[in-house]
């Protein structure tokens, strides 16, 4: 009997640290490369567009209509930063 509740601790452990599936790392690993490369395109950009997305994941696709409102609502800031700023120049 004692085995069991042995079993029953290990098992009830296991789930409160959960441990990351095997699409968790590969996602976490495109998402490293993703932002290396993207960090590295940065480089050469005349004009940044950076929306706020952070609370949309890699796989969340029925949050498109939230990143394209983010997409555009960037846009128009950073439009309208590089108006002030080629006016001012």
């Amino acid at each position: 009997m004692k085995s069991l509740d042995w079993m029953r601790m290990e098992k009830s452990q296991r789930l409160q640290r959960k441990t990351p599936s095997l699409i968790d790392v590969l996602t976490q690993t495109l998402t490293i490369a993703e932002y290396r490369v993207a960090i590295e395109n940065l480089k050469d950009a005349d004009l940044v567009i950076n929306p706020d997305i952070e609370d949309i994941g890699f796989w969340q696709f029925d949050k498109a209509d939230q990143a394209i409102a983010a997409g555009e609502k960037a846009a128009s800031r950073a439009v309208q930063r590089s108006k002030q700023t080629s006016v001012l120049s």
